[in-house]
Parts: C-alpha cells; sequence; structure tokens
C-alpha cells in the first residue's frame, strides 16, 4: 500500500550516541542488540529508547533481553507472548500480540 509506506520510516542509528534528533516513534525494534552492553549501558540506551516512544508507542527486544532492572521508564505489556514493551506512564488495555 503506497499511502502505508509513505507514513513509515525506516533508520539506522548508532545506540550509543544521541538521538533525541530522530524525535519520537511509535514502535521501536531495537533486537537481540543490547545482549552485547554491560549493565550500565543497556540502562542508558534504554532510558533514551523510553524517551523517544510515544506515549502509545511500543519497544520490541529480543527474547533473551529485558528491562527489569535496568530502566523503571518501561514496562511489560500484558498479555504479549514476546518481549514487548510500553512507557511506564502509559495507561491503556492489555494487548495480545
Amino acid at each position: 500500500n503506497e499511502q502505508l509506506q509513505k507514513d513509515i520510516r525506516f533508520q539506522e542509528g548508532n545506540l550509543l550516541k544521541p538521538f533525541s534528533a530522530l524525535g519520537t516513534f511509535d514502535i521501536i525494534f531495537c533486537r537481540n542488540v543490547l545482549i552485547y552492553f554491560d549493565a550500565e549501558t543497556k540502562s542508558d540506551v534504554l532510558g533514551r529508547l523510553a524517551r523517544q516512544l510515544a506515549p502509545d508507542g511500543y519497544l520490541f527486544l529480543g527474547a533473551s533481553e529485558t528491562v527489569f532492572g535496568l530502566c523503571d521508564d518501561l514496562k511489560s505489556v500484558e498479555g504479549a507472548n514476546t518481549t514487548l514493551y510500553e512507557r511506564a506512564d502509559a495507561s491503556r488495555t492489555a494487548v495480545a500480540v
């Protein structure tokens, strides 16, 4: 669908560098990347990703990655069968994924 393609932006970036100038995102896929960082770097990256996530947005992590103990700004999405997170201040009903 051409209209849908016009509304989607895919972009690569360096998680160790500032990315606030990119704006906010509805969906962020950061899968199987954090496993290579130490806890302090993971915490920093997750906090910055949370700030870039739209209030109703979602963050997808890899199966072996988590935010627990690293970032209080994100929470697990109830009912999701994957590593899906939303901003901790988001309030909505459970999502089936």
